[in-house]
Order: C-alpha cells, then structure tokens, then sequence
C-alpha cells in the first residue's frame, strides 16, 4: 500500500527542506509525497525541481500564487483511493512510524485524523504523533490524516 502525503509551499525553502527530510527519516512505508509551489521566488521551485528530477517528490510548480485551498486540490484525484495526510509545509515530524500510528487512530476514532503542535494540546490532537512547526502569528501547522476509504 501507497500513502500520499501532499503540501502546498510558498517562499518556504529552508523550512520545507527540514519538512521533506523529516518525513524520510520517521516513515517506514512506501509513500508518495507531492508538493505544490504557489509561485515561489527565493529558489523553492529549483530546489523541488531537482527532488523531483530524482524522483523523491511528485512537484506542481505553478507560476503564481492561486490560493492554498486550489493548489491542495491539484493532488485530490491522485490521492482517491490510497490512505493520504495533507501536512502544512511548517510540519517537522518527530516521531517514527507516524503514519502507521495515525492510521491505527483513524482506524479506532472512525474518523479523520488531524494533529496539531503539542504546544497547541486540544481538541484536534488525537494521534500521539510528536512534532514541531515553524509558525507565525496567525498559523500553526497541522496534518490530517485521510483514510483510503473516505
């Protein structure tokens, strides 16, 4: 089985570098990561160009911003049908086997999965999955996970 882990980027380079080698350090099973680029301009896009020239990453690269919310949707139709996590950029995964334990939480909740930054404990926290996030003042990064049923 496939899992799909999707993000949407802009202007993030440095973050999302420590995103993408965060998620090849913690998983430990066969998945496809496919990202976005929302019209960057500080090297981003070079930067996904090359992973994905080496077949690390599926990447999107639009010219312009369109908006988050159309730029997560390039990725639905190849996510039907496999378990996914749509993760903001800022997400640094801590923990090993965090896809396998938010799909076992998904699986006993019966419900999406959705994590947020321990500092942010609440109602969205529901997998023990232990991460930081680079965030400003008016985000916090999170990820959700998606079963290949919904």
């Amino acid at each position: 089985m496939t899992y799909y882990i999707s993000m949407v980027t802009m202007n993030r380079r440095e973050v999302l570098q420590r995103a993408i080698e965060a998620i090849q350090e913690h998983t430990d099973v066969d998945y496809k990561l496919l990202i976005t680029d929302n019209g960057s301009t500080d090297g981003t896009q070079d930067y996904l160009r090359e992973l994905d020239e080496k077949g690390v990453i599926k990447a999107y690269l639009l010219p312009e911003n369109i908006g988050v919310s159309k730029a997560r949707n390039l990725h639905w139709k190849e996510c039907i049908g496999h378990p996914s996590v749509r993760m903001d950029d800022k997400v640094i995964i801590k923990t090993y086997r965090w896809l396998r334990i938010m799909e076992e939480s998904a699986r006993i909740a019966h419900c999406l999965v959705a994590v947020t930054p321990p500092e942010l404990d609440g109602l969205w926290r529901i997998a023990d999955i232990n991460y930081t996030a680079e965030y400003d003042s008016w985000t916090c990064g999170a990820c959700m996970f998606i079963p290949a049923e919904v």
